[in-house]
């Protein structure tokens, strides 16, 4: 383009731009295309296989781990029923005492009953059985007098 004649409608004062001559870079031919693009195709087949592989044990391991973490639940849910169950008979026993120790004696109502033992002292006392023998015993005496 160097050696071009000046077009007479151009104008003389505006300079030409050297161009530069296009470069042919050899292509490959179309079956290096297709075998590279294959070998990116399975590439990626083998990148999508693997993460789906990653995926699938990530997912059975969570599964299991769900699995175990369910069983404790139900485990701890009884053991709780459990103690609640305890906690509930306990109270219930608790709430008897309670009752049980509102109806006995108190310290000073057993010493007031203690001094009236002392002051009767019941064990001198005779009973009717002997009561009855021991009138049977004076009447006998009085008929043989």
């Amino acid at each position: 383009m160097m050696n071009q004649k000046p077009n007479p409608t151009q104008k003389a004062s505006s300079p030409q731009i050297p161009t530069r001559p296009v470069q042919k870079t050899a292509q490959p031919s179309p079956g290096a295309n297709i075998s590279s693009l294959t070998r990116r195709v399975r590439m990626l087949e083998e990148r999508y296989t693997k993460a789906s592989n990653r995926m699938d044990m990530d997912e059975h391991a969570l599964i299991d781990f769900k699995k175990k973490v369910n069983i404790e639940i139900r485990t701890i849910n009884s053991d709780l029923d459990d103690i609640k169950r305890d906690i509930a008979d306990i109270k219930e026993k608790i709430t008897m005492i309670v009752k049980e120790l509102k109806t006995t004696a108190r310290k000073g109502d057993v010493n007031v009953l203690k001094k009236y033992l002392d002051l009767w002292e019941p064990l001198n006392f005779i009973t009717r059985d002997e009561f009855e023998k021991k009138i049977k015993e004076l009447k006998n005496n009085n008929q043989k007098l």
